[in-house]
């Protein structure tokens, strides 16, 4: 996460119902406004099947960087 803060993925995105929510900037987004640009899987080496995504996502129209843990 540090290394993609250094890149400018400063805020914070929660997946919604049928949106992205962006607390940080209080701004919504549909899927299609979004782009996935990395992506990290991480998994539980004690908990086997389950897994934390980290997305790195970038919304062009906007400007803006953030993450997404799923």
């Amino acid at each position: 996460m540090e290394d993609l803060r250094r890149h400018g993925y400063l805020l914070r995105f929660i997946k919604r119902d049928k949106y992205f929510h962006c607390p940080d900037k209080n701004l919504n987004f549909c899927t299609h406004e979004l782009n996935i640009e990395e992506a990290y899987r991480f998994e539980d080496k004690q908990e086997p099947g389950q897994n934390t995504i980290l997305y790195a996502i970038e919304s062009a129209s906007y400007g803006i960087k953030g993450i997404l843990v799923n």
